[in-house]
């Protein structure tokens, strides 16, 4: 049991499937910061919040696309 994250509910199978996704980020060319940032917002902090990965995304707050 991980202590440090008990409420994480980023575990298992779609542990597995986020870190596939991920993986298939960089081979399509995301930025690493940006793939490193969605690493650390889903996978180690277990936060899939709309705002949380938006944030990952756009950490300049900037969602102008």
């Amino acid at each position: 049991m991980d202590t440090k994250q008990p409420n994480n509910p980023v575990t298992g199978v779609p542990k597995q499937a986020f870190e596939h996704f991920l993986i298939e980020l960089e081979k399509k060319g995301v930025s690493p910061d940006v793939v490193a940032r969605l690493k650390k917002t889903i996978i180690d902090q277990g936060d899939v919040s709309d705002g949380a990965i938006k944030a990952a995304l756009f950490p300049d707050n900037n969602t102008a696309v």
